[in-house]
């Protein structure tokens, strides 16, 4: 799936890049969610009669467990790749965002170094 986005540079018009998408459907955010809570929590229950340890390792998986279970049952996609041109230098470039990246976000141009802040177009 295609995503248009804009990218925004300080003083310079706005250009139009696509991001290459994949959407996840709920059954499968549901198993990812899944896939990362349930061994944090089963691990966050094992160290809770460990004495001494069990004061840092059992809060600190539960909320591990509970956050990023959060995290993956709310993302709506990956995404694979974004391309176009930067506002700064006008090069086309492929943009380095991070695959679990939400939009908007800020990055560095790879070309000139300028930053530049991706938004979804309505």
């Amino acid at each position: 799936m295609q995503l248009a986005l804009r990218a925004e540079s300080y003083g310079q018009p706005p250009t139009r890049v696509e991001a290459t998408v994949a959407e996840y459907e709920s059954a499968v955010r549901t198993r990812r969610a899944a896939a990362v809570f349930l061994p944090l929590l089963a691990g966050a229950l094992l160290t809770v009669p460990l004495p001494g340890i069990h004061l840092i390792t059992t809060p600190g998986l539960a909320f591990l467990a509970f956050s990023l279970g959060r995290q993956r049952l709310r993302q709506r996609y990956r995404i694979d790749k974004v391309r176009g041109p930067c506002p700064a230098c006008h090069l086309p470039q492929d943009l380095p965002v991070a695959a679990s990246s939400e939009f908007p976000v800020t990055l560095r141009c790879p070309g000139c170094g300028e930053f530049l802040k991706l938004r979804e177009v309505g």
